[in-house]
């Protein structure tokens, strides 16, 4: 019986500082939330583990570090280098996140920056697929590109960094810029970032619903855009074919159209003109992914009629297999679609 007692009283005296150390870590993470300076340098004191992960196995460091998406809001930055400079003075190790740099780069955060890049960051490796000085020049960050060259980092050269902007243009459906620097000439419509990111392909990645955005696809047609380039579609299972791209994100706005706030245009006259210029210029109506999937497959399966119907109309195969051995029709759901489908000699 004293042995079992004993036994016990060593767990017990094992089992409590780890508790503790967990409670630490979870007010940690609770003030790091609410952006309380304080309250983190508190929690640190009690015991949090400066590298303490949550549920989604996010970091710290990252979770104080995203804070800054509300910069905007008085003295929110402070606090979050406020934060950021505590866990690093607790031991945080910034080689833990590999993309700890992004945000400081986009929000334009040059003393975080400087502090992250102190504290052993890497300003030559990829952060989300590209190089800091890249995303630098993608969000127009003047500053932080001096910085990293001050800190050792290469400066672009001026045409990549025109190849950057021209990519931005068509992510923020600004057919203005797009237009301007088409204009300047020595551009590459078809230039793929290093994460694999095309112009035509950034323009295609949201439901197209607004006339700068129609335009934008548009312009980069007309100016010579290969409607067939394939790149890195940003989703998963979802190739980076501009047809298959436009066919899943537009689901909605063919189907159900309606009016965009301070539009004038309906988004199924928007997203199908677009659509049909895509086939226009070339785009292959039977083209197929890595799983043998065409236009139509994506059509069936998330129940794009009109898409279907369009592509029917230019000739795509109906009886197309993919890897799996499936036709469109095995992934049609709808009555519609099934209907569709099967009028233009869909077989079961």
């Amino acid at each position: 019986m004293r042995w079992r007692r004993i036994i016990i009283v060593a767990l017990f005296s094992v089992a409590v500082p780890a508790y503790a150390d967990r409670k630490a870590d979870d007010l940690l993470l609770e003030r790091i939330e609410k952006l309380d300076v304080e309250g983190v340098q508190e929690a640190l004191k009690a015991g949090a583990s400066p590298n303490t992960v949550d549920e989604h196995e996010n970091r710290a460091i990252g979770l104080a570090i995203s804070g800054l998406l509300t910069w905007s809001v008085p003295d929110n930055r402070l606090k979050v280098f406020g934060i950021v400079k505590a866990l690093i003075k607790a031991g945080a190790d910034v080689h833990l996140d590999p993309d700890i740099l992004f945000f400081p780069i986009s929000e334009g955060d040059i003393d975080l920056l400087a502090l992250l890049l102190d504290s052993g960051a890497n300003p030559f490796g990829k952060v989300e697929g590209r190089t800091p000085i890249s995303w630098a020049a993608y969000y127009d960050q003047p500053e932080v590109v001096a910085l990293l060259v001050k800190r050792g980092v290469s400066p672009l050269p001026d045409q990549e960094v025109r190849q950057i902007r021209l990519l931005k243009a068509a992510s923020d459906n600004n057919p203005d810029q797009l237009k301007a620097l088409i204009a300047e000439g020595n551009i590459r419509l078809d230039w793929k970032s290093s994460d694999g990111r095309t112009p035509l392909l950034e323009a295609l990645r949201s439901p197209i619903a607004r006339a700068a955005q129609s335009k934008t696809i548009m312009l980069l047609l007309e100016a010579g855009a290969d409607p067939n380039l394939s790149g890195e579609s940003g989703f998963r299972d979802l190739a980076g074919i501009p047809i298959h791209l436009a066919v899943v994100m537009n689901k909605a706005t063919m189907n159900r159209p309606y009016t965009a706030v301070g539009e004038e245009e309906r988004s199924d006259r928007l997203a199908s003109e677009v659509f049909r210029a895509l086939i226009k210029k070339g785009a292959h109506v039977s083209a197929m992914d890595d799983q043998a999937r065409t236009p139509l497959h994506l059509a069936a399966q998330f129940d794009n009629v009109v898409a279907a119907r369009i592509l029917l109309e230019e000739g795509a195969r109906v009886m197309a297999r993919d890897n799996a051995g499936r036709t469109p029709l095995d992934y049609a759901q709808s009555s519609q679609m099934i209907q569709l489908l099967k009028t233009h000699g869909a077989k079961e």
